[in-house]
């Protein structure tokens, strides 16, 4: 017979109504009218868990109905699977378990509380139920090694700090059942370039994106009303984003320091712009306002502080000297009045990316172009963890860039991997190493892969998945471009014994 390890107490007398506590099989449950709730256990508690849907005690069956506050909290669990009889998690149910690296949750989940997750830095997946209607705050705070997540159609708001500083996060997508959007629900999301926005979002909180430093694109919905403050401050990466017309508000300093932010247009629908909401964004180099009245608009005076300081503001036509009598507008150097009807500006060219003698080179065809990148490295981590002290380092570098020039508008983004790769002479059959490891580029348009960084004469070599061989050739001039002959999926290029996976889009 199973030996059960138990603290017991009778609450009230009687077997039927009686209340215990009990540990069965190392997990401590309240028992109580047939139903079993695991309670806080012992921060010794490790390894893999799995939790039955019933548990016995004296020869009664209990249903594991859910757990109570902080159930599992700074335990050194691996792993746990939960029964389908699990309603909800209480708050802080594993909050601050860093070994925690997989979560099986049922699919009769329906609420996840404040700070389920919160601190559970090892965990590097997880899959939602469909049931799922909320994540409540912090919920999945300080996972730095969460890479990416897909929410159910069924959730409908993501509290406060709900992914705040889950630093590793490069992807997630939000379903269009999705209203509002929590205050620093993606703060320090450093790991983020875009983000899409569903139509059904009317809100966004204080400081939703803040700190997201990698975040380049970003598409608002013409459903939003209002961005809170600190919305997008600190985000350093944001090259460009369009305001709907439907915003009504822009909170305090709700793009602060967004330093590569080169244009912005404010739409006529805008009532209300904060305070030091646009202030250093020092390479903000346009605004544009649809205003041809200025009477219902409240814009804080230091709106622009910090701003380029040639900066040209753009006016409907008639309205520049309703501009200049008017503060912060009158503080811009520039104010030049537009036609309505003007044609909009050709765009720059997209930026070509190149590698040759440790330099990386970007072009474009537009005369005067000057280039804006972004480069973030594959390997970089924190507070990530290693179980046997071994680490394989991708040892590649992700650009992107775009071109801008005066009378232009901005270019598309180019976007390349830098590779360092293990260089061989041509025909070694030792496949010994006998040149030092080199930089290549990869960068894809359309159906051709562009590869540069190569010695003269080198012979690059495309595949597809299926392992067939799709083109050849030798670089000329350091460079060689090969024909996928298709523009989307998976191709494997082929340098001597080195391999490169690359997505076409």
């Amino acid at each position: 017979m199973r030996k059960l390890i138990f603290t017991l107490f009778c609450l009230i007398s009687g077997i039927a109504n009686a209340q215990y506590i009990a540990t069965i099989d190392g997990i401590k449950y309240y028992l109580e009218d047939g139903n079993a709730t695991i309670m806080q256990q012992s921060s010794n508690l490790s390894g893999d868990i799995v939790i039955p849907e019933k548990v016995s005690f004296n020869g009664t069956d209990f249903v594991v109905i859910g757990t109570k506050a902080h159930a599992f909290a700074d335990t050194k669990i691996k792993s746990i699977v939960l029964p389908n009889s699990i309603k909800s998690l209480e708050y802080s149910c594993f909050y601050g378990c860093t070994s925690l690296t997989s979560v099986t949750l049922p699919n009769s989940i329906t609420t996840l509380g404040a700070s389920s997750f919160k601190g559970c830095y090892s965990l590097a997946s997880i899959t939602l139920p469909d049931g799922i209607k909320s994540l409540e705050g912090d919920c999945f705070n300080g996972c730095s090694s969460l890479t990416s997540i897909t929410l159910p159609n069924s959730i409908t708001y993501l509290g406060d700090g709900c992914f705040g500083d889950c630093s590793s996060l490069t992807l997630i997508t939000l379903p269009s059942s999705i209203t509002s959007l929590g205050n620093e629900c993606f703060s320090y999301c450093t790991s983020l370039v875009s983000i899409i926005l569903p139509n059904s979002v009317t809100s966004l909180g204080n400081g939703c994106f803040s700190d997201c430093s990698s975040l380049t694109l970003i598409t608002l919905p013409s459903s939003i009303t209002s961005l809170g403050n600190e919305c997008f401050s600190y985000c350093t990466s944001l090259a460009s984003i369009t305001l709907p017309n439907s915003i009504t508000s822009l909170g305090d300093k709700c793009f602060h320091f967004c330093n590569f932010l080169t244009s912005i247009t404010l739409p006529n629908s805008i009532t209300s712009i904060g305070k030091r909401c646009f202030s250093e964004c020092s390479n903000l180099l346009k605004v544009k306002c649809e205003w041809e009245d200025l009477a219902n608009v409240k814009c804080d005076d230091d709106a622009f502080t910090g701003i380029f300081s040639g900066a040209k503001l753009y006016v409907p036509k008639g309205t520049r000297e309703l501009y200049k009598a008017k503060t912060p507008w009158s503080d811009f150097k520039y104010i030049v009045e537009e036609d309505g009807g003007t044609k909009p500006a050709e765009k720059c060219t997209t930026p070509s990316i190149s590698y040759a003698d440790k330099k990386l080179t970007f072009s474009c065809e537009t005369s005067g172009a000057q280039y804006h990148y972004t480069m973030t490295d594959s390997d970089m981590k924190r507070d990530a963890l290693s179980e046997d002290g071994n680490v394989e380092l991708a040892a590649a570098y992700n650009i992107e860039v775009y071109a801008s020039a005066d009378g232009y508008a901005n270019s598309d983004v180019a976007k390349a991997t830098l590779y360092f790769v293990d260089a061989k002479l041509e025909g070694d059959p030792s496949g010994v190493i006998t040149a030092p490891s080199h930089g290549i580029i990869v960068q894809t348009q359309g159906q051709t892969v562009n590869i540069s960084g190569l010695d003269n004469g080198e012979t690059a070599q495309l595949y597809s998945a299926s392992g067939m061989m799709l083109a050849s050739g030798k670089a000329v001039a350091g460079t060689v471009s090969l024909n996928a002959g298709t523009d989307n999926g998976i191709v494997i290029v082929k340098l001597g014994n080195q391999t490169i996976k690359v997505a076409l889009k």
